[in-house]
């Protein structure tokens, strides 16, 4: 093939005739590697004067060189290689044409990237040559052409370094003092790219510091150019990599920034990044705001804020219009949104709250909606960030953002139902149990909008976020409202399906049913009778909406599963029965599939094992979904086409890239989730696909390409040895001795820590159900080994971590490092989990080789640099007072010291774990009577613990205080108290009740209550038995707000409360008139009198 024809083929390759191109890329592609590239070369020389075709060839040339490189190079003997590195060179320096020089840079630095050896030096010293002149040159082109090749090769200098640095610098300085703007431009991508591809190099970070003020002015004077990949959008990234070189300019960074935040004449583009340099820097230097810019939180809010409210008037009817939230016009907006999102997780909610406030406060106040969406919208952005601080005052901000559900704006309005929906889960179930008498009333008010149908649908999904955290007792007193109120609404827009606006209001309003029903548990009963024909007539009658349809499916089986198979059975089997033949060929890409899986699964646990004759229909496809194997090809790098849809890449060294089709991945999670709820719910009615799915769950330990997978198939082992449990100990040692074999040898292989700790929170699941007789010594050995073995890599993952310096200038973003921790965290959690579920099983005959774990905690705690560290190691140490052998101060002299100090923990979960542990001392007082003087001496600092300001101001703060009140009835009803002492603390634990959070605790609560009472204790009842209205009040309110779980010592406790409240009512009605007991309360006792 002459170089003409060569020609004509490289034009072919770009033609818009798609047989034209295939056929040309088949030729192409059959052409050796160095034939290919002489070929280009010879072309490149041939067209002199086409300066076109020349550019087209070096296009070719570089892509052929990045992509098959390896192959090509090592094909080549010593002179052709150094024949083709001083043609590249002589190019450069013949070619006259700036666009094309350009390309052959590019080229250059494509090659130079791969002559780089091992030790970081370049090879090709040809290139450092040509670096060296053009650098030196007076020529500003010949400076350019040195740029472009160092953006392209930042580590091109290697070991010399230090020879290029001053003449780098001078020529930095010069060229983005030049006029021209491509030129400033190219200069600060190549300084920010030879920065960051360098950032060891101390003398690189002091010249990136140094040049800082002359890349700001650059990114000043181009800041009005259309271009996305702007020198800002490069400053950006150097903030979030070198966040060091930006400290001691803060000032002028941000003077530039927030200017082109805030300046709505700019390109929009320039101005998100300016907003991406600012929050690039908080994240990557969370202290260094405070340090360097102190008094700048303030202007980044206001100017973010002042985004926000830039929207447009004319465009309300589009946005009535729309379906979901489609902004495109209003991008700064949502940009600057997300960055108060990103400012408020960097910023300590103390630092961030007094600035936040005063403005939107003020912005709240306009009389233009746009302020005021703009402030509503801001509240919904920093909860996740600001919610510890915000959490103490959220009935005050509440009560506020509810006002503006009556604003006469329809967007205020949406912005308030956006606020009351995102703040109910971040702030759950706090904001649920203080804030219900707002909220929900607001919310009603809200879903009358259906003149609005955007307001309306946003209504209900708030009302969707407030029910699926709300306490049973709470949504009960508002329950007949909140149905009749979602029924009016379905009922006035049912027959308006034909607009989509109205689809979204009707899938939403059948969603709130859902959760509503979800949240209200039994109290539903009396409403689903109603509610069902309406729901099965949406299912009969929606035709293709099948969205809509999936949703009520899912709405039926959640009522159902709330008021249980007693009262759902017969409506369970119909609806089955009419959806059974859909399920058979029901496609994974259809819509209701993940609705009709998950119905399905709820199904089974309504049904129990009544459900087995359906297990048939839904089996084969579900074991088909969980044996998914996803398909694999290996590809060269640029015929990756990231968008194709169903397939994941991951580069495998090279230019070479594994392509995985995950189009089955998520319904093969799915599936597997499905069989762990059927292996639960059957029992043993599951024993027919016991062998194939235990095979499965095996198999499928292993499988890399999807978390759920591996969790899944771990979570379904307890369910398989409850299923075989009918078929005796053997059968159950038999799967158990193969999944604790699969599970530890996945362990020792595996470094996800989120897996880790699934893993062993089955071990502890298994333990449960194995019991004593089912396992063997050497196993319980082998589980401790485990235990220490991740104690041990826990600490050496943490001790890996790198050290954040003063400034944070070696800090990962904050939000990795949170994410982090929480995985830790939940590791931690695991260990603490599978010890307790051990200990509690084995108890005193493993005490002696499980003396190294409790060690480790006490180191734990000593050296916790996070609170989680103190929280599990303090679980850990519960569990050796609990049931360990003997009197545990004397085995551990540290532990009470540690446990005074953890009671006054800044962290309630710290402090909930060190007040257990001294409830279950009391506990064991009976057997270990040497714990006195640690019970005696604990009674001050577990009532300063509980009389602490933030006691109750979050809903982890008031769980820790009620262990501790808890810790106290334990104390009372087991421990011998000096007279002197018992009065007191009688009258101290009466004025701390009730307490209805922590529901594991309440029967140790309750039952000290019971018992004081039934003896008629005189310091409870008081003087002339003054504290009986007290004792009735608190025994009504532990009644209404659910303090008690269903389960056998709930209920007995609860009963034992029930009785006290008839008898003090029996001879006092008038106590049912005193202070704090409003109409709902009243109800509650009528219903209680009653024996409702």
């Amino acid at each position: 093939m002459d170089v003409n024809q060569f020609t004509e083929l490289i034009t072919k390759l770009q033609s818009a005739d798609n047989d034209i191109r295939k056929q040309a890329e088949e030729v192409y592609e059959k052409i050796e590697g160095p034939t290919k590239v002489a070929a280009l070369f010879e072309a490149y020389t041939h067209h002199t004067n086409n300066s076109d075709a020349r550019s087209t060839v070096l296009v070719f040339l570089r892509r052929v060189l990045a992509r098959d490189w390896d192959a090509i190079w090592e094909t080549l003997n010593e002179e052709n290689k150094q024949r083709i590195l001083a043609k590249v060179l002589e190019m450069i320096v013949h070619e006259t044409e700036l666009s094309i020089k350009k390309k052959i840079a590019d080229l250059i630095s494509e090659i130079a990237s791969n002559l780089i050896d091992d030790s970081g030096d370049m090879t090709w010293g040809g290139v450092l040559e040509l670096m060296d002149h053009c650098l030196k040159s007076e020529d500003l082109t010949g400076n350019y052409i040195a740029l472009l090749i160092l953006r392209g090769c930042p580590i091109i200098f290697g070991n010399r370094l230090a020879h290029f640095l001053p003449t780098l610098k001078v020529v930095l300085e010069k060229c983005m003092a030049t006029p021209d703007l491509q030129i400033k431009a190219t200069a600060v991508r190549a300084v920010i790219a030879f920065a960051v591809d360098n950032d060891e190099e101390k003398d690189v970070v002091r010249l990136m510091t140094s040049l800082v003020p002359n890349v700001l002015q650059v990114c000043n004077e181009t800041s009005d150019e259309d271009d996305s990949d702007g020198p800002l959008g490069e400053f950006a990234e150097l903030a979030s990599s070198l966040p060091k070189c930006l400290n001691t300019h803060m000032s002028q960074v941000l003077q530039v920034t927030l200017a082109i935040a805030g300046n709505k004449e700019k390109n929009e583009m320039v101005r998100q990044n300016a907003i991406e340099v600012i929050c690039s820097y908080m994240e990557s230097a969370p202290k260094g705001l405070k340090k360097y810019a102190p008094g700048a939180l303030g202007p980044i809010l206001e100017t973010l804020l002042s985004c926000m409210t830039e929207m447009d008037d004319d465009v309300l009817n589009e946005w009535l219009n729309e379906i979901e939230e489609e902004e495109d016009y209003e991008d700064i907006p949502i940009i600057a949104e997300s960055a108060i999102d990103r400012v408020a997780c960097c910023i300590n909610g103390k630092v961030m709250l007094p600035v936040f406030l005063p403005l939107v406060e003020k912005l709240l106040t306009s009389e233009d909606w746009k302020m005021k969406h703009a402030a509503l919208r801001a509240f919904s952005a920093v909860g996740e960030g600001c919610q510890r601080s915000m959490e103490p005052h959220i009935e005050q901000i509440m009560a506020h953002i509810t006002n503006y559900v009556n604003d006469a704006h329809p967007r205020v309005q949406y912005a308030a139902c956006n606020a009351i929906g995102q703040m109910s889960s971040d702030f759950a179930p706090t904001l649920q149990k203080k804030c219900h008498a707002a909220v929900i009333p607001a919310l009603l008010e809200s879903l009358d909008r259906t003149d609005v149908p955007r307001v309306c649908a946003h209504a209900a999904s708030a009302l969707v976020n407030f029910a699926e955290e709300c306490p049973k007792s709470i949504i009960g007193q508002y329950l007949p409202f909140i149905l009749q109120k979602l029924e009016n609404v379905l009922s006035a827009v049912f027959n308006r399906l034909g607009d989509k606006r109205y689809q979204v209001v009707v899938e939403n309003i059948v969603t709130a049913i859902a959760s509503v029903a979800e949240a209200a548990e039994e109290l539903f009963k009396e409403h689903h009778a109603r509610l069902i024909p309406n729901l099965v007539h949406i299912l009969q009658n929606v035709g293709e909406l099948k969205e809509l349809r999936g949703k009520t499916i899912e709405c039926i089986s959640l009522i159902g599963y709330a008021v249980g198979k007693e009262q759902f059975h017969a409506t369970a089997i119909e609806i089955l029965n009419l959806l059974g033949d859909g399920m058979k060929d029901l496609a994974i890409d259809d819509p209701q599939y993940s609705y009709m899986i998950s119905s399905w699964t709820r199904f089974c646990s309504i049904l129990g094992a009544d459900f087995a004759p359906f297990l048939p229909v839904v089996m084969d496809p579900v074991l088909r979904a969980a044996r998914y194997r996803p398909d694999f090809n290996i590809f060269n790098n640029e015929d990756v086409h990231e968008n194709e849809e169903g397939v994941e890449y991951h580069g495998i060294g090279g230019e070479k890239t594994v392509g995985i089709r995950t189009s089955g991945l998520e319904e093969k999670a799915t599936a597997c989730d499905m069989l762990v709820a059927f292996a639960k719910e059957m029992k043993e009615a599951f024993m027919p696909y016991v062998v194939d799915v235990y095979e499965l769950a095996i198999k499928n330990l292993d499988f890399g390409l999807h978390d759920g997978v591996r969790t899944a198939s771990a979570e379904i082992m307890p369910c398989l040895l409850t299923c075989v449990e009918k078929q005796g100990l053997a059968d159950k040692r038999r799967l158990w001795c193969e999944f604790l074999k699969a599970l530890t040898t996945s362990m020792e292989e595996e470094d996800d820590v989120e897996i880790l700790a699934s893993f062993m929170t089955t071990i502890g699941s298994c333990i449960e159900v194995m019991k004593t007789e089912g396992i063997a010594e050497e196993e319980v050995q082998l589980i401790i080994s485990v235990l220490l073995k991740q104690l041990e890599n826990y600490g050496k993952r943490m001790s890996d971590r790198p050290v954040e310096d003063e400034d944070d200038d070696d800090a990962e973003a904050k939000e990795e490092l949170d994410y982090f921790m929480e995985l830790e965290a939940s590791c931690l959690g695991a260990i603490s989990d599978l010890t307790h579920s051990l200990m509690k099983e084995f108890k005193g005959t493993i005490f002696e080789g499980m003396i190294n774990v409790f060690n480790c905690a006490i180191q734990l705690i000593e050296g916790s640099k996070q609170y989680f560290e103190r929280q599990w190691g303090m679980c850990l140490l519960d569990d050796a007072i609990e049931f360990g052998v003997g009197h545990m101060p004397t085995r551990f002299p540290k532990l009470i010291p540690i446990m005074y100090k953890l009671l006054g923990d800044e962290y309630p979960e710290v402090r909930q774990a060190a007040s257990y542990g001294f409830g279950v001392m009391a506990i064991n007082y009976h057997q270990i009577s040497d714990y006195r003087n640690e019970i005696l001496s604990c009674l001050e600092p577990l009532a300063a613990m509980i009389q602490r300001e933030d006691a109750r101001a979050t809903e982890e703060s008031t769980v820790a205080t009620e262990n501790a009140i808890s810790a106290f009835a334990k104390i009372i009803g087991n421990v011998p108290l000096p007279a002197e002492a018992y009065g007191k603390v009688v009258e101290m634990f009466l004025s701390w009740l009730p307490t209805y959070s922590d529901t594991e605790e309440s029967p140790y609560i309750y039952t000290c209550l019971a018992e004081l009472f039934d003896k008629q204790d005189a310091a409870l009842f008081g003087p002339e038995n003054q504290n009986l209205p007290r004792i009735f009040l608190v025994c009504l309110l532990s009644i209404a707000n659910d303090a008690f779980n269903d389960d056998d010592s709930g209920n007995q406790t609860k009963q034992r409360i029930v009785t006290i409240l008839k008898q003090i009512y029996a001879s006092f009605p008038q106590f049912a008139q005193q202070d704090g007991i409003d109409e709902h309360l009243t109800s509650v006792l009528q219903q209680t009198l009653n024996g409702q």
